[in-house]
Parts: C-alpha cells; structure tokens; sequence
C-alpha cells in the first residue's frame, strides 16, 4: 500500500536481518537509504535520518560490508542536519581502519571523541563512551608511523578504562614493538596475573 515508505522498508530489513535473511533484509535497508536520500533535504526528518543511518551500517558491519558503509556514510544524506553522530564517526572510523585508511580512520575516531558527549536522537554505541574511541586512534597512529601520538592515546585509553584487557594486551605488544619490552613484560605480567 505505501511502497516508498521509508519507516516499513528499515522494519522489514531489520525483520529480514533479524531472522538470518541478511541479504534480503540488506536490500530492503538499501532501498530504505535510497529513497530517503531521493527525498528533497527539507522532508527528510533528522530521527529517521539517524536511525535508518545507525541500523542500516550496523548490519552492514556484521555483513563485513566495509566499503558500502563509507559510501552510506559520506554520502549527502548522512551530511545532512549535523552530520554524523559520535557513534557514527565511530563505525565509519572502523570501517576505514578494515580497509586500511588510517588516516580517514583516526580523523573520524576524533570526530568520535569530539562528540561523544553530544546527545543524539537515536542511542548511543556505549563503545564510544569508554576506551573504544582512544585505543582505535592509536592503532591507526601506530600504523601512520605516529608513535608518540600513539602512546599517548592508548595511555589515555588506559585511563579511561584499566581494566580492559584487549587494550591492555593492544599496548603490551604496542611497547615490546617499540623498543620497551620491560614495560610490556610488565603489562603482560599483571594481565596473565588477573
């Protein structure tokens, strides 16, 4: 009855997506993308917006689908209002890094951190409200040759979250690569002690 309506064609893609039909559900949430896109600015409304932005790359990222989610998210519509939301810099910074854009990457892990206070419309990836943000960036500063950038981040991350063990291990191997095997010695001491 409403073909173009663009709230029906995201609640069948996430029905699809939700009961293991991921490709079908995925070509609804595109056609979801392209008609809200072909929509004049002033019509599309910012809730929609943003939900149909947050969903649609959720299931892109566990379709691995990393290339579509930089199209989906540097595109007109995602420009839109604000811009991204801090969770959506944050998805679309670990889509970069998967392909190998560090520097768009740590970019958008900025943006992420910039923002990550800011409400949104639609919720919140908890990620980037803890160490999330600050240990991606300083993944992509190592790989851009930043190294004191780098250690500075994922001490920051440490502070912000000390008990994450995937970080911890992350600049373990971080410190043994750049000449501080005592501190990573150390570092991995208190990890296999825990």
């Amino acid at each position: 009855e409403t073909p173009g309506d663009t709230n029906l064609l995201m609640s069948y893609g996430l029905e699809l997506t939700r009961s293991g039909r991921q490709e079908e559900g995925l070509r609804q949430y595109r056609a979801a993308f392209e008609t809200m896109a072909g929509r004049p600015s002033a019509q599309v409304v910012p809730e929609m917006r943003e939900m149909l932005l947050s969903q649609f790359c959720t299931q892109l990222m566990a379709a691995k689908r990393y290339a579509e989610i930089i199209k989906v998210l540097t595109s007109p519509l995602a420009k839109l209002g604000g811009g991204l939301t801090a969770s959506l810099h944050f998805t679309l910074g670990l889509a970069q890094t998967e392909l190998k854009e560090f520097a768009t990457a740590a970019d958008q892990f900025r943006q992420c951190l910039a923002k990550r206070d800011r409400s949104a419309l639609t919720p919140v990836n908890l990620e980037i409200r803890k160490a999330g943000p600050r240990h991606c960036l300083a993944l992509c500063l190592e790989q851009m040759g930043e190294i004191g950038a780098a250690d500075e981040e994922f001490r920051r991350a440490i502070e912000a979250e000390p008990q994450a063990r995937p970080l911890r291990r992350d600049y373990a191997r971080f410190l043994a690569a750049h000449e501080r095997q005592a501190d990573a010695l150390n570092l991995l001491f208190a990890l296999a002690n825990e």
